[in-house]
């Protein structure tokens, strides 16, 4: 989130104004999601993540950016909660 420099979604925290959610949005998912949300954010880490600051296993910059623009059209949107939720929803049906 996931979201800034966790994951969730992955660079600096920018809140529901930029395009990457703050933790604080991200704690806002229903407790049901929270697990899914590591998961999804474990599975999208950058490659080597152990070798670059800010030592996290977030998602690289660039691929956030690029996801971002496939689903709005631009890479400066704002992920909206609802699709961010509707995303983990549809990722933990897929994996089951």
């Amino acid at each position: 989130m996931l979201a800034g420099r966790l994951q969730a979604m992955a660079v600096e925290p920018t809140g529901s104004d930029g395009s990457e959610p703050r933790g604080i949005e991200m704690a806002s998912l229903p407790a049901s999601l929270w697990w899914e949300a590591v998961s999804a954010a474990w599975a999208h880490r950058r490659h080597r993540w152990w070798s670059r600051f800010p030592y996290l296993p977030v998602p690289a910059k660039a691929f956030l950016r690029w996801r971002i623009y496939t689903a709005y059209g631009r890479a400066d949107h704002p992920i909206r909660r609802e699709d961010l939720v509707d995303y983990l929803r549809w990722r933990r049906r897929f994996r089951r």
